[in-house]
């Protein structure tokens, strides 16, 4: 093999190292905005549970109210 071409495949060798490095840099940030995500998407869905329950719980009292209202203007 020339030295050109030895010149030419250890060239090739360290674009293509260079290029799985950032890669892996890329993936590894990927994975941590998807944590991210994910972590924010968990606390909105623990809101939403709370917000149904609430809801759930005002309806409820709601009813009682209306109940013992209707008891008062029943003779």
């Amino acid at each position: 093999m020339t030295e050109d071409k030895k010149r030419s495949v250890i060239e090739s060798i360290t674009d293509m190292a260079q290029a799985l490095v950032q890669a892996k840099r890329e993936l590894k940030e990927s994975v941590e905005a998807a944590d991210e995500a994910a972590s924010w998407a968990q606390s909105a869905s623990d809101r939403v549970f709370q917000l149904v329950e609430s809801v759930g719980e005002a309806e409820r009292k709601l009813r009682q109210l209306m109940d013992l209202l209707d008891d008062e203007v029943r003779p």
